[in-house]
């Protein structure tokens, strides 16, 4: 991992957890691809017969098309999200819709498509606290600091309508893509994730500049965190941390 940033995050017993976000490199591929196949077999979005070898994968992945973002705890991956720079990007395969007007501003090599999302628990057979929103946020903030840094002006994505609504909650700078079909075809790998009826999947897209502004708003927060160093941040203890942590904000 090219790393970015680091979280500390304090526990019982003076001990500290530090939780490592970066740029995956050559090495962290492996347990990426076995995370996002225990994950998506898990909730039934893939077929595991199609991936043997207990690695989801996919051209995107093969041909050089994607940069992915990770979070980990020591050797752990507890995290990816996956960026790609092509035209057409995914979204625009796999659903018809009128393109947003903030997006046909941007020339098309300058968009990119994020897809892959996964966040999880640690250890989450000893009950162990991760703040799942502060995780997403931190890779947010990563991968906007590059999108910036490669001329990355924004792009879009899909995802499950119940993720949709938990962002929404949290007023992250997501915009839903209206009076859309969706295309995706019978023989694709995520054809499981597209057709669960109970949790339907939306395009959204997103401007890069409104992802650096409102992770900034939290990580400026000097009562949510600490700043330790130029890449370092310690999230606090105290109530109003708490306050967000009941709110299930963090």
């Amino acid at each position: 991992m090219i790393k970015k940033r680091q979280l500390e995050i304090k526990r019982e017993k003076d001990n500290s957890c530090l939780i490592d976000f970066g740029v995956a490199e050559e090495s962290d591929m492996d347990a990426v691809y076995r995370l996002r196949f225990s994950v998506y077999s898990q909730r039934g979005y893939i077929d595991p017969e199609r991936f043997p070898d207990g690695r989801e994968f996919d051209h995107y992945d093969e041909e050089g098309e994607s940069v992915h973002f990770i979070a980990k705890i020591e050797d752990k991956v507890i995290a990816c999200v996956r960026v790609i720079k092509d035209t057409p990007l995914p979204t625009e395969r796999y659903f018809s819709f009128m393109p947003p007007k903030e997006i046909e501003k941007i020339d098309p090599e300058n968009r990119c498509e994020l897809g892959r999302l996964i966040i999880i628990p640690p250890n989450k057979e000893k009950g162990e606290y991760l703040p799942r929103g502060l995780v997403m946020l931190m890779l947010i903030n990563v991968l906007a600091v590059h999108g910036m840094e490669n001329g990355v002006m924004g792009g879009y994505s899909f995802v499950k309508k119940s993720l949709e609504i938990k962002m929404t909650k949290r007023k992250m700078p997501f915009r839903k893509i209206e009076g859309f079909k969706t295309d995706y075809p019978d023989t694709g790998v995520l054809y499981n994730y597209f057709n669960q009826e109970s949790d339907p999947v939306v395009p959204i897209f997103f401007m890069t500049q409104q992802f650096m502004d409102y992770t900034n708003r939290y990580i400026n927060n000097k009562l949510l965190f600490k700043k330790v160093d130029e890449e370092g941040l310690l999230l606090r203890s105290n109530l109003y941390v708490k306050f967000l942590r009941f709110l299930r904000i963090i």
